[in-house]
């Protein structure tokens, strides 16, 4: 990238400054490396089943399409069979991608203000967003993700489309509802095309860039799975246009977006608006005095930020239509636009204000847009990973590990949460919620209704599980259902975001002869 007049000195000093932000964001995730969740437990077993030749399989030898990215889980698996800790590997990978996420973000800022210093500041803003640090070294997806996102959109804003197509294909294979970007992509080469015939034949070489990519995934996971659909979207959207369902979802959507973003957003909403009205206002006066009519927006301006708006738009959209159960990770590729293009529209309404006050403002911005997110995150986001990292080490492990040691092979354990208590047991895991093992019927599903199947003893047409794993916010509260026997119980403090409750894993055996002669092997 070039970085037209700005001079060595400046240019050094920009180095430095990037430098600094991006070593000041890895070591503030850093502080955090223990926060594991219970989906990246998920991504271990799967990736040390695959290592171990044992296929896409969370319980070995049982395929499964559990897990939302193909090309995460290679990447980790191929770590596992290089001989690496699976889950050491994934969360240095994680780290690392959400480190450079911040650096890339600067790139794509300049491509759209051309302004070194309103790049820096974007960057300065979102090095300290609450979701990418929370998310960043947990061992997920999630800042490949964002990376992915971020290099898509830089390579449209440079005209490359079939680098972008080729990353568009990669992004695809970490979180699948990706495929949406074709559409902002092929609608941003139609209108950078002087010609109909030469946009309609780029685009069929972007759709073949991307097919080459996406399509042996989609063979091999139909081949092995019978679907191209992973079970986590099943398990994670209720019915699709259901009014009230849709109600839940876009609160969620406004809810996670307004709470560590809210700035952003409000920043974006009003400089689009007022810079909107402005070039109406002067195409009106343009016309009153004899002058050429002129368009409300200039070209510039909409082929810079078409795409991004669509995207904005097109990811809530999709999450809402299916009714999809929204967590902050899932946004998270879509809130780096939002701050790039409210900074670009914001910078454009300041052009023709004097240096001093154009800079001041937006270090204004900034200011405001970081409070806010630190707020979040020192407020809410970090008790959550601390309160949780001591849930998972005193809680599900030594579950997991207790069940692996006291437990025969092939014991069969029944839960609603199933990455730490099948990474750690090596179990075989009947999992209630039908991500990981098949079965169950997919869809949002809530523990009390796993509770209500426990009580009336519907399990049979899943599996006949030996234990099983519930949780509760009383210990032992299921003793009373005929033929459970509590076996242990352990406190989970804050294992949702939203809800800081202490809640207790407990641990039945299921008296009945299947289970007994699975124990004893007779």
């Amino acid at each position: 990238m070039e970085f037209g007049d700005v001079s060595g000195r400046h240019r050094l000093l920009m180095v430095g400054g990037l430098a600094v932000l991006v070593s000041l964001f890895y070591f503030s995730a850093a502080e955090h490396f223990d926060y594991t969740t219970d989906d990246s437990y998920i991504y271990f077993q799967y990736a040390r089943n695959l290592a171990g030749g044992e296929g896409f399989s969370f319980n070995a030898g049982t395929p499964g399409y559990g897990f939302t990215s193909p090309l995460w889980l290679l990447m980790i698996s191929a770590a596992g069979a290089a001989g690496a800790d699976i889950p050491m590997a994934a969360k240095i990978l994680d780290l690392m991608f959400a480190s450079m996420s911040v650096l890339l973000l600067f790139f794509v800022s300049f491509e759209m203000t051309r302004d070194v210093a309103v790049a820096f500041c974007a960057t300065l803003a979102y090095s300290v967003n609450a979701w990418l640090l929370r998310w960043a070294g947990s061992g997920l997806e999630t800042s490949l993700a964002v990376f992915l996102v971020l290099a898509f959109f830089r390579y449209l804003l440079r005209n490359e489309y079939h680098v972008a197509s080729g990353v568009l294909g990669l992004l695809t294979l970490v979180r699948p509802e990706s495929v949406l970007l074709l559409f902002p992509m092929l609608a941003d080469l139609r209108i950078n095309s002087v010609r109909r015939s030469q946009a309609l034949r780029t685009g069929v070489r972007l759709l073949s860039v991307w097919l080459v990519i996406v399509l042996p995934w989609v063979f091999t996971a139909y081949g092995i799975f019978g679907t191209i659909i992973p079970t986590t979207f099943g398990a994670k959207h209720g019915a699709m246009f259901e009014a009230g369902e849709m109600a839940g979802s876009a609160a969620d959507v406004l809810r996670t977006l307004a709470s560590a973003d809210g700035a952003g957003i409000l920043c974006l909403i009003v400089s689009v608006f007022l810079f909107w009205f402005r070039h109406r206002r002067t195409a009106g006066a343009g016309e009153g005095t004899g002058g050429s009519r002129r368009l409300p927006v200039p070209f510039y301006h909409f082929r810079q930020s078409v795409a991004g708006f669509a995207w904005i738009i097109l990811l809530p959209a999709f999450y809402v239509l299916f009714s999809v159960n929204v967590v902050s990770r899932y946004l998270l590729i879509v809130t780096p636009l939002i701050l790039v293009l409210g900074y670009f529209y914001f910078h454009e309404l300041l052009r023709d204000r004097p240096t001093v006050l154009r800079y001041g403002l937006v270090l204004a911005l900034t200011a405001v847009v970081m409070l806010q997110s630190q707020f979040i995150y020192k407020k809410y986001a970090r008790p959550h990973m601390e309160a949780f990292t001591v849930g998972l080490e005193t809680c599900l492990e030594p579950i997991g590990r207790w069940l692996g040691e006291q437990t025969p092979p092939g014991t069969v354990i029944m839960t609603a949460d199933v990455g730490a208590l099948g990474y750690f047991s090596r179990r075989y895991i009947c999992d209630y919620n039908g991500i990981v093992s098949p079965g169950a019927d997919t869809g949002t599903k809530s523990n009390d209704s796993f509770t209500e199947l426990i009580r009336h003893r519907g399990w049979g047409d899943l599996c006949e599980p030996a234990y099983i794993v519930h949780r509760s916010s009383v210990p032992g509260d299921l003793e009373d259902v005929d033929g459970l026997v509590p076996v242990m119980s352990k406190p989970f403090p804050g294992l949702s975001i939203s809800d800081t409750r202490t809640v207790y894993f407990t641990v039945y055996r299921v008296a009945y002869p299947a289970t007994d002669k699975l124990l004893t092997g007779r």
